[in-house]
């Protein structure tokens, strides 16, 4: 495809309302978005701060309604991201958003597929991810600092809060984490150091 027809199909970044935002709700893909945790209310509040970086690192994608006088949108992927934003902002609030052009019927079911499924697969973290990152925040002061300007972390309350765990179940397993690490580096030291250091008067 070439020439202006090449120009219109690709995806612009537009800025609109919240409240432009339609999706629908008996989708298969938003009723298994709907039943899994990360969209229900049990989703860690994140700060002022990282909704913005959420905008731009999971984008709100959608498509726009034909037959109507006010433009209005249909939302096709980044639901967390709505999800969130709804929570915390007003209805009239402007965001930005990927709008695709020239999407036809099987294009935004592919969209929705992989904002409900194949994203969650590739990044889900399991029980064994969450010790570690865990066990980090938790090792690394600057590192928690820094999360916690975005997330409410600062404390091991809000730690295991936030990973979906008792305050007993994050301290399981990040002492087992940390078990882990201590044994590995027992069992991977070096059995004898080397001397590098060299007599510059023998030498000479």
């Amino acid at each position: 495809m070439t020439g202006k027809n090449a120009k219109a199909s690709r995806p612009s970044l537009i800025s609109l309302r919240l409240s432009d935002i339609e999706f629908d709700s008996i989708t298969p893909s938003c009723q298994l978005q709907a039943s899994l945790r990360h969209i229900t209310q049990a989703i860690p509040t994140v700060t002022q701060q990282a909704l913005q970086i959420l905008e731009l690192a999971q984008p709100l994608l959608v498509v726009e309604l034909d037959g109507i006088d006010k433009r209005r949108y249909r939302l096709v992927g980044g639901h967390r991201t709505f999800q969130l934003l709804l929570e915390q902002e007003p209805r009239g609030r402007k965001t930005w958003a990927i709008l695709l052009t020239k999407a036809d019927a099987q294009t935004l079911a592919t969209h929705e597929a992989f904002d409900a499924v194949v994203s969650k697969l590739i990044q889900r973290p399991d029980g064994k991810d969450l010790a570690v990152i865990a066990a980090a925040l938790q090792g690394n002061e600057k590192l928690r600092k820094d999360v916690s300007s975005l997330l409410p972390v600062a404390t091991d309350n809000e730690l295991a809060t936030a990973l979906g765990m008792s305050r007993t179940t994050l301290y399981r397993q990040t002492e087992s984490v940390k078990n882990t690490s201590a044994k590995f580096l027992e069992t991977h030291e070096p059995e004898k150091k080397i001397d590098l250091e060299f007599d510059l008067d023998e030498e000479a």
